[in-house]
């Protein structure tokens, strides 16, 4: 399910230790700031070498060629406006439209796969009981498969969802625990355990993290596009 970031909004933590912050993650700040120094350096030399005439006397031929570059790069940048500009006032208002007309109803089932692993408490409470308001929405069940970090996790996620919904009426609600060896590692045995299912194949996943907040009417929203594309590929 790809929703835009008006939809699921990233709840704010603690900043995480230097030490708790994976190697890969660390090489790539570093060379992210070494990129960042090289250009600034090789900017002072552009600057210092435009104080000779000679660096920047150009021929013919590097005139031409500078301009067929530029050319080449504002006719895309230009057209890339110009494609957005289509989406955005044409393409998408009229996509907007037609699912509009879609009944809820007649939209697919929808699943979410959520992997969350020893969050603070109130995280769980906002996330879970914000996917327990928009299921209550939907005229069919929600599928939920939860891997959490332990069992009593499991069952702090179990008394949020049922503060919002007592009797689980909308939520088909599937817990598992993680082993410990991240959040891939538990997304992927989560989806393995979601294809024993056997959902409708027209069945709408979302992947979504433990700490993502879905806003009111998300669903209501996107799912008649899904719907709608749906009937556009058959």
């Amino acid at each position: 399910m790809n929703v835009t970031s008006s939809h699921i909004k990233q709840i704010s933590k603690e900043q995480i230790p230097k030490e708790q912050i994976p190697k890969f993650a660390l090489w790539k700040m570093y060379l992210n700031i070494i990129v960042v120094l090289l250009i600034s350096v090789l900017g002072l030399c552009s600057l210092y070498l435009l104080h000779n005439p000679q660096y920047i006397a150009l021929g013919m031929t590097g005139l031409i060629t500078l301009g067929v570059i530029g050319l080449w790069r504002w006719s895309w940048f230009c057209l890339q406006v110009f494609r957005g500009r289509v989406y955005q006032h044409w393409v998408f208002p009229r996509w907007r439209r037609k699912a509009n007309f879609i009944p809820l109803e007649k939209c697919p089932q929808v699943c979410f796969l959520v992997p969350t692993f020893q969050e603070k408490p109130w995280i769980t409470e906002r996330v879970f009981r914000a996917i327990a308001q928009e299921a209550k929405t939907l005229p069919q069940p929600m599928t939920l498969l939860v891997t959490s970090s332990s069992d009593q996790e499991n069952a702090e996620i179990l008394a949020v969802l049922r503060s919002a919904d007592p009797e689980l009426e909308s939520v088909r609600l599937i817990q598992m625990v993680q082993n410990g060896q991240g959040k891939r590692k538990a997304m992927a045995d989560g989806l393995r355990a979601l294809a024993q299912l056997n959902l409708p194949e027209n069945t709408v996943v979302a992947l979504m993290d433990g700490d993502s907040e879905i806003t009111p009417g998300t669903l209501q929203r996107c799912l008649p596009f899904f719907s709608y594309f749906l009937e556009w590929v058959r």
